[in-house]
């Protein structure tokens, strides 16, 4: 890591005595709800320029005069309260925004990262330098091996709507973007290495395409166009890039290429682009074949008929045309169907500078012809230019109104850049003259043909009427572009649509050990004031690379950095009396709850203690499952483990997923079961098993309204270590029928009985439930579905005469 940390005296001063008359007048108004000196983060921070920053009273015992500290609420992660420096004074962790960057918020320790070393991000503010003393802490994602780089931000409060494949015009000088930024520094960098940059997306590391259209080292301006095919700009939240440059790389001629024409044009303009002309080319003479160069891959180039050698552009050098015989041909040519016939959807723009609005015509009556499909017959079908009067002039032949349409207000003006937009749309007309709007239609919805034409700039060949001043930046497209495309790319034309960020050094930042709560790493701050260096690099560690070692300054910034985890709702047996019936009595589930305020965590491990007393560590407990690794939060215990009728103890504790552990934790609920003990920390097994309920009935099958005879064949357990049931009578155990569920009439004895009769008055399905209930009122049920016969014939005797 290159550190730049040359002492700027004379800051340093001003600094010194600001911060003195700052913290006299502002002490008692900046604390409000201020981090107290018990907080978790303690030590020193070091910065070859200003000295020392503290992060806890605590560290020099000065905490009665001026009660400060950092702390991170382990829960969000979020930093808050003040550091303090006696050069430079207070450091606030959690700053208000604004924020001049990535990300936006104050400081944050970020729970997302893996492993034991987490990053730290977000922005600190020294208070007394106000905009200028904005500490990042971390860098964003950066491109590997490149040094330098700067942000480059897209407004969403600029963008109607979304915009996908946007090719974005990068201008690089001393006044660039909307924030007027000096970012000539790129220059001093790389000067005519101008392949050695790199442009990438948001993340900081997937590269977008770009071609350079202007690299001039000399008077440190360039323009670069980038993105597009894979350059999507959002309305909803700010869009951002990163420019690196490093003159210790290589030239990056896969992802930037020079010229037009190249091989990554595709990916730069896609497949809507029919032809993209940016008019910087400039010979002496005219005839030149194929010199002004196509920045699509459809070569669509023209051949020089420009006889002026005047260079002005909006966007770089747009060409000079004298209006007498200057013109660019590109040939008997429908640019990719665009003006072929049955065309119906374009869009054609430019950048127009007239000199003289003269008032001559095509037979059509367009005017100052700036681009043209059209020969010297009839056989045309397009002409784009500009009236007398300062108004968009628009032929387009779709063979039904023969006549040229204007649209404007004057706009345009003599001697100034304007932007000029026309898209066709089956029929409807789509004109935008400096982002003022404009509507209109012609009746045909599609062009009649035009062979044998010439496409031209700055003349139509149909009457020769020329364009007279310059021209820049002409693109056709396939297709219409919407009002929120053609405001940003007017925009943009206008370098009025990028914000730069400060200029960025290395890949830095600051992490901490989230075991051993150890800082280490970068932060910096750079004044974007006269490029001055500001704090500058601020170490968190003497062992930082860089920072000269530990043995003369043994400092550091450290804190406990995990909160314990807990065990809740602890509970048991959860074993109910159904569960006992249907499998053993001898069981208990043991339940807890993981509980850590830490974001993100979880439980990587559990030990259980299962006792017959309250002492969990003074002898052999009856289970220890010692650390056992997983996330279960449950443990079943079985009849192995367990006694009738017995009191049990347990604990437990738990670790996270750092391999921080919990204190232990015993279980105390009351009550627990129907056969609860009385104490809050224990819970009770049954005294034994429950009753096995069994019952025959006969006749089987009966019949209806035959008199069926039900006797119960249950026993019962009596002991707490039963080997075999013994049977259940009138006087042990206490019966219940259920026919409820029957169509049935009892006959005999009555549903408390051992033995019932009934009889069934239907052929279907009957239900039989038999509910048995032993001395200690542990109670089992079993059921049955008996299927009926039909009723059974009556005999009867008859005498039959011989």
């Amino acid at each position: 890591m290159y550190l730049n940390k040359k002492p700027i005296f004379f800051l340093i001063l001003a600094i010194i005595v600001t911060v003195a008359g700052f913290y006299v007048l502002q002490n008692n108004q900046i604390f409000t709800g201020r981090a107290e000196s018990d907080d978790n983060i303690i030590g020193y921070a070091w910065s070859e320029n200003m000295g020392w920053i503290s992060f806890n009273c605590t560290n020099e015992s000065n905490c009665g005069s001026s009660n400060y500290g950092v702390d991170i609420d382990m829960e969000t992660g979020d930093f808050s309260g003040y550091a303090w420096s006696s050069n430079i004074g207070w450091i606030d962790f959690s700053p208000s925004g604004p924020y001049p960057g990535t990300p936006y918020h104050g400081v944050k320790y970020e729970y997302g990262d893996s492993g034991l070393e987490r990053r730290v991000t977000g922005w600190a503010k020294t208070l007394v330098l106000e905009d200028e003393g904005w500490i990042k802490l971390n860098s964003d994602p950066w491109l590997s091996g490149w040094d330098q780089r700067r942000q480059i931000t897209i407004d969403s409060n600029d963008i109607n709507n979304d915009l996908d494949q946007f090719p974005v015009p990068v201008s690089i000088n001393n006044n660039a973007g909307k924030n007027n930024a000096d970012i000539t520094s790129i220059f001093d960098e790389v000067g005519t290495s101008s392949q050695k940059i790199a442009i990438t997306e948001s993340d900081g590391v997937t590269q977008l395409y770009a071609e350079i259209e202007k690299w001039d080292a000399a008077s440190e301006e360039a323009v670069i166009w980038a993105g597009g095919y894979n350059c999507d700009i959002d309305s909803s939240s700010n869009t951002h890039f990163y420019i690196y440059y490093d003159n210790d790389q290589s030239s990056n001629d896969s992802y930037v290429t020079l010229g037009t024409n190249a091989t990554t044009s595709e990916q730069i303009w896609g497949n809507d682009y029919s032809l993209v002309q940016h008019l910087n080319e400039e010979e002496a003479g005219a005839g030149t074949a194929a010199l002004y160069k196509d920045s699509t891959n459809n070569n669509n180039n023209g051949d020089d008929q420009v006889s002026a050698t005047g260079q002005d552009g909006q966007i770089n050098g747009g060409q000079e045309f004298d209006g007498l015989d200057d013109y660019i041909s590109l040939g008997d040519n429908d640019i990719e169907g665009v003006f072929a016939e049955g065309s119906s959807v374009f869009t054609v723009t430019a950048w127009v500078k007239p000199s003289i609005l003269g008032t001559a015509s095509s037979n059509h009556g367009t005017r100052n012809v700036v681009l043209a499909r059209a020969s010297d017959s009839s056989n045309d079908n397009f002409e784009l230019g500009i009236s007398d009067g300062g108004d968009l002039d628009l032929y387009i032949d779709e063979n039904n109104d023969d006549i040229t349409k204007t649209y404007g207000a004057g706009e345009m003006t003599i001697d100034d850049w304007h932007f000029i937009t026309a898209s066709f749309n089956s029929g409807l007309v789509d004109v935008y003259l400096d982002g003022n709007h404009y509507t209109g239609s012609f009746v045909g919805i599609s062009l009649d043909a035009a062979n044998g034409s010439p496409v031209t700039i700055g003349v139509t060949r149909h009457s020769d009427i020329y364009f007279e001043g310059f021209i820049d930046e002409t693109h056709i497209s396939n297709t219409i572009r919407s009002p929120a495309w053609v405001e940003t790319d007017y925009r943009a034309g206008m370098d009025d649509l990028l914000t730069w960020g400060s200029e960025e050094f290395v890949d830095y930042g600051v992490t901490a050990d989230i075991s051993s709560g150890e800082f280490s790493g970068w932060a910096w701050n750079k004044s974007r004031v006269n490029n001055a260096s500001g704090i500058g690099w601020i170490s968190f560690n003497c062992a930082d690379s860089g920072a000269g070692g530990c043995a003369s300054t043994d400092y550091m910034v450290s804190g406990y950095l995990n909160t314990v985890p807990t065990s809740t709702n602890m509970t048991s047996p959860n074993w109910s009396s159904s569960d006992a019936c249907s499998d053993t009595a001898l069981k208990s589930i043991l339940e807890w709850e993981f509980s850590d305020p830490d974001k993100g965590s979880s439980q990587s491990a559990y030990q259980l203690v299962v006792d017959t007393d309250d002492t969990r560590d003074d002898d052999t407990p009856l289970l220890d499952t010692g650390n056992t690794s997983g996330s279960a939060q449950q443990y079943l215990l079985n009849s192995s483990s367990l006694d009738y009728d017995t009191s049990y103890y347990w604990w437990i504790k738990v670790w996270d997923n750092h391999d921080i552990d919990s204190d232990w934790h015993q279980y105390s609920t009351e009550p627990d079961t129907d056969n609860d003990d009385g104490n809050a920390n224990t819970f009770t097994t049954y005294k034994h098993e429950f009753p096995e309920v069994y019952f025959h009935w006969v006749p089987d099958p009966p019949s209806v309204n035959e008199d069926v005879t039900f006797t119960s064949d249950s026993s019962r357990y009596t002991v707490a270590t039963p080997t075999i049931a013994t049977s259940c009578s009138t006087s042990t155990c206490n019966y219940n029928w259920d026919f409820s569920g029957s169509d049935a009439t009892i006959t005999e004895g009555s549903t408390s009985s051992s033995t019932i009769t009934v009889q069934f008055t239907s052929t279907s399905t009957q239900t039989v439930v038999l509910e048995v209930t032993d001395q200690e009122d542990y109670t089992c049920a079993s059921s049955t579905s008996i299927e009926m016969n039909p009723e059974l014939p009556i005999w009867r005797e008859v005498k039959v005469n011989d």
